[in-house]
């Protein structure tokens, strides 16, 4: 019985210390923090059109431009499976056999689609309609 009432009182001492409040612990949690990107479009008629368009870490520019279409930007996209999407058309002109859409992330032509291309707070996101290489 000494032995039981010696592991009882183990035990009893582990639960009280395990269940103590800890004011140093440190709790993390990760908080995906807002932001913006500007969208700019040229289309070498019109005047260029900005968008200002609140976005949220690890979106894509895909992401930016459907935001960016409930702000009146108007587009076309065509997916191809397995390297994403494209866009086709902007405000209802129309890539050709001579004139595309490129797009530029801070001044660098992409080199991804837009729905892989990863964008952060501040980015400028600029589409020019060019010639084909």
């Amino acid at each position: 019985t000494k032995i039981f009432r010696i592991a009882i009182s183990i035990f009893v001492i582990f639960f009280f210390v395990g269940c103590q409040k800890n004011d140093n612990a440190k709790v993390t949690q990760e908080v995906s923090t807002p932001g913006t990107v500007t969208i700019i479009v040229e289309n070498n008629r019109d005047a260029p059109e900005e968008y200002v368009i609140a976005v949220n870490e690890n979106e894509t520019v895909e992401n930016a431009m459907q935001k960016a279409q409930a702000h009146g930007l108007a587009y076309s996209v065509k997916d191809f499976a397995g390297i994403g999407s494209f866009i086709t058309a902007i405000g209802g002109l129309s890539q050709t056999n001579a004139m595309i859409w490129i797009y530029y992330v801070n001044d660098e032509k992409a080199t991804q689609g837009i729905s892989t291309q990863q964008i952060h707070d501040g980015d400028r996101i600029e589409w020019k309609y060019e010639q084909k290489f």
